[in-house]
């Protein structure tokens, strides 16, 4: 008996630290998404965004199999077509259409950082 409630024990304190691990390696990568679309906003040639936009294709690339473990798959896909029209708007040079875009991307993903980080003082 003894040893089947260490065993679930251990598997609890498992799931809960990969937990927090995980989000907060979520976090930081939001993070690097939004200073990454700060600086295409800031910038206003068109290299720097094109290079800044090939660097967050090859992130989100990377880290898309670990995101995909704790985000919804349309909330990631909407992300990523986000980033898609970012780039589009990069090609034809449109600066408003490029502001607004980035800011909308950011949006999201502040959203999404507050619905992982759902605590019960937000529902009192």
């Amino acid at each position: 008996m003894k040893k089947i409630l260490t065993i679930c024990i251990l598997i609890i304190l498992i799931v809960i630290s990969s937990e927090y691990f995980l989000k907060k390696k979520i976090f930081k990568d939001f993070d690097y998404i939004i200073a990454i679309l700060n600086t295409i906003d800031e910038k206003n040639n068109k290299e720097i965004r094109t290079k800044e936009i090939d660097n967050l294709y090859s992130f989100i690339e990377n880290e898309h199999l670990l995101m995909a473990f704790y985000i919804d798959h349309v909330e990631l896909k909407n992300i990523e077509t986000q980033i898609i029209i970012i780039k589009a708007s990069v090609d034809e040079s449109d600066d408003a259409f490029l502001h607004e875009e980035v800011q909308r991307t950011i949006f999201n993903i502040n959203h999404l950082k507050q619905k992982i980080d759902f605590k019960l003082e937000n529902i009192l």
